[in-house]
């Protein structure tokens, strides 16, 4: 019974979020789309975990028999420190064993704590859509999200990046949330309180936070704010900083939050060591500064090699799930920069999303450029971070959501022959040029 009842938590909680978020009448439409693709994931996982149920020689094994134990106590539930023996970041072993406690043994119910986490990111992108183009774009920055096939890899098997994802994600909703009057101190709780969340996951990734919360007040710097907002702002912005500082640079305190072994600290030293450990690894495609943002964009293209059909294992779902995003994503992605920069000097940069409305047509939300301008600096600094840890899959998801947010907005921004034009010629000259290269060149 408690399993059945898992189950139904993993798609209704998350509408019931929708309908919180997006009011009666959004929130409707909204809570239908995400129960019909909660459905739609978990039958898909049903298949997949029959199929392949771990990857072979990945960390999900690990995390599966870590899980495996039964609490005793109400302090149990809460103990990040009792995986310090297979795992220095305890918080995503921590959340299994909480199924377990509930599923016993299920592999499939704890991938449907991934499939949960999902579900949520999409509800977390409606609210940013919402906030940055009305909700038009906040509908269409939550599809995007469902079909960002990229993500689906994630959820499919055991690994933490999609609570991550859905934490970073809370981190650019407040960051955002700050840049509105009316919500700095707001903003300011979920950027804390999820920067915190993170720390049991990644704890590297508190440093990412800081550097975009700082970068955050760069970009509304010349935006007008009272003396008070303003006075608020600085305030937390250091108090933000000190909070990690001091739980960062102490191993006692980093212990507490599930967090083992110095290299995991967020002194200079250790982040200085584990760079030098990725260099020591870092492949050839990872020293090419021109191919790297092209690598960094597409993900990878082991889809595109004949070789790689050859082995069907969870490399190639891997690589299949980037091809959408390849054809569809990648052009739009880029388009939606353009668009943004092109915007410059323009009247675009409000406090709040605004309509305009010309002859002919409807009223339509103006997506607020700095806003805008928020997603990419985050795309930006993730691709830093990509390139440190030589790796465009896993740590690169992060980025992912507010790269398909860009390119809702370009979607929005276009009219029907433009958007088909631009796929259909992005989608030529790609196909061409990779039957050259692996039929001709390799």
């Amino acid at each position: 019974m408690s399993s059945y009842l898992l189950v139904a938590g993993v798609v209704l909680i998350p509408v019931l979020f929708s309908v919180g978020i997006a009011g009666r009448k959004d929130g409707l439409r909204l809570g239908l789309l995400i129960f019909a693709a909660g459905v739609g994931l978990l039958c898909v996982l049903w298949q997949i975990d029959e199929l392949l149920p771990f990857v072979g020689a990945g960390d999900d094994e690990d995390y599966y028999r870590a899980s495996k134990r039964s609490f005793h106590a109400l302090n149990d539930w809460f103990d990040l420190t009792q995986f310090k023996a297979t795992h220095e970041q305890g918080g995503y072993p921590l959340l299994l064993s909480w199924v377990h406690q509930w599923a016993g043994d299920s592999l499939f119910l704890r991938k449907a704590l991934n499939v949960f986490f999902f579900l949520m990111l999409a509800v977390v992108w409606f609210e940013i859509g919402r906030i940055i183009g009305g909700k038009p774009l906040g509908f269409v920055s939550a599809i995007g999200v469902i079909i960002a096939t990229p993500l689906w890899f994630y959820w499919l098997f055991l690994f933490k990046d999609m609570v991550i994802t859905f934490l970073q994600s809370l981190f650019i909703l407040g960051l955002i949330q700050t840049m509105t009057q009316k919500s700095v101190a707001r903003g300011y709780t979920l950027v804390g309180v999820s920067t915190i969340l993170t720390l049991p996951f990644r704890s590297k990734l508190a440093l990412v936070n800081l550097v975009a919360l700082a970068g955050g007040n760069l970009v509304t710097a010349e935006r007008r704010r009272s003396l008070m907002t303003t006075f608020m702002k600085v305030v937390l912005t250091v108090g933000f900083a000190l909070l990690i500082l001091i739980l960062g640079t102490n191993p006692k305190l980093l212990q507490k939050f599930g967090v083992a072994g110095e290299h995991r600290t967020l002194d200079s030293e250790s982040v200085r060591a584990e760079i030098e450990q990725r260099e020591r690894s870092r492949s050839a495609q990872f020293t090419n500064v021109l191919m790297f943002p092209l690598l960094y964009l597409v993900g990878e293209v082991a889809a595109f090699n004949p070789r790689s059909w050859e082995r069907s294992d969870a490399s190639l779902i891997r690589a299949i799930c980037m091809v959408p995003w390849i054809y569809i994503g990648v052009p739009l992605f880029l388009q939606g920069v353009w668009l943004i920069f092109r915007s410059k000097g323009k009247p675009v940069v409000r406090d709040v999303p605004y309509t305009e409305k010309k002859a002919g047509q409807n009223a339509r939300a103006i997506p607020v450029r700095a806003h805008l301008l928020i997603l990419l600096m985050f795309v930006l600094i993730y691709a830093g971070v990509a390139w440190a840890s030589a790796d465009t899959t896993r740590w690169r998801m992060p980025a992912l959501p507010p790269m398909v947010a860009i390119s809702g907005f370009a979607w929005m921004s276009l009219n029907t022959p433009r958007r088909v034009s631009l796929l259909l010629g992005w989608g030529l000259c790609l196909s061409i040029s990779l039957i050259t290269y692996y039929a001709v060149l390799r």
